[in-house]
């Protein structure tokens, strides 16, 4: 009888403990799910706010550059690139995340943030030094920058209308955002140069942020000496030191010599030390 309640108990201690581990790992499972569903729908939520931005600068610049281009007057001219330095500037200077999938990361880091910032620092070149009319070379780097947003625009809105805004659209579309990219990626430059070649602009750039020397300051208090005295106070030291015209002579401190700097009798040591004990 004891025997059998023994192994009751302990069946029963057993059936306890076997509950208490498989609510436990719900529970667990539960709240690893809920995190990790929290997050795709972060993860999405940024994803759909970079696309948006992208799409609405990108469009709102190629408008800007479209009216810079057709504009015949000057006035008309400065207020579009007003408009469109402050949409690329914005741009610019924003410190973007890099979204899902891996490829926007490629997309963003060597396409994006280029482009932005150069056609920002071109486009304030234009506004705030530039003449009356565009030059051969300004115009061809406008349309450089056109050429980017046409390209552009269409795939952004595709991914802002079709496939980020979708009926079942609840985590990052990866393979469809990989391939549009992808497809976007091979029809641009891979080496977005706005203003290289451009020598006033270069101009611009530098009167802005013009080089400055770095100020060393180790011996700024310290007595200068010129060339000339240090040589007069290296000839009188000499002097003091080779009295004897036949001790005026250069030897290695390994003893030995040569025709060039005179035959040394003795090692060098030796010399060294005779000439400075006189």
């Amino acid at each position: 009888m004891n025997q059998a309640k023994k192994y009751k108990i302990t069946t029963n201690i057993l059936v306890i403990i076997l509950m208490v581990i498989m609510v436990g790992g719900y529970l667990i499972h539960k709240e690893l799910k809920h995190e990790m569903d929290q997050l795709k729908s972060e993860k999405l939520a940024e994803t759909r706010n970079w696309v948006h931005m992208q799409f609405m600068y990108t469009y709102s610049l190629d408008v800007d550059l479209a009216n810079i281009l057709a504009s015949n007057s000057a006035s008309y001219r400065k207020k579009y690139l007003a408009d469109a330095h402050e949409s690329a500037s914005y741009m610019a200077h924003s410190h973007w995340f890099y979204p899902a999938p891996t490829i926007l990361n490629h997309f963003q880091l060597n396409l994006v943030e280029p482009f932005w910032r150069q056609t920002a620092n071109y486009l304030g070149y234009l506004l705030h030094d530039g003449g009356e009319t565009l030059t051969k070379l300004q115009l061809q780097n406008l349309l450089k920058m056109r050429d980017y947003t046409l390209k552009t625009v269409p795939v952004m809105r595709q991914l802002k209308d079709n496939v980020m805004y979708g009926p079942h659209v609840d985590e990052v579309p990866s393979e469809e955002m990989s391939r549009l990219i992808a497809t976007l990626t091979a029809k641009l430059d891979s080496n977005p140069t706005i203003g290289d070649k451009d020598k006033s602009f270069n101009d611009y750039q530098y009167s802005l942020y013009p080089y400055k020397p770095a100020q060393v300051l180790v011996f700024k208090n310290e007595k200068r000496v010129h060339k000339e005295e240090l040589q007069t106070k290296v000839k009188s030291f000499m002097n003091l030191v080779w009295k004897d015209e036949k001790d005026n002579q250069v030897t290695s401190s390994g003893g030995g010599g040569h025709r060039s700097l005179g035959i040394a009798s003795g090692s060098g040591p030796a010399m060294a030390r005779r000439c400075f004990m006189k």
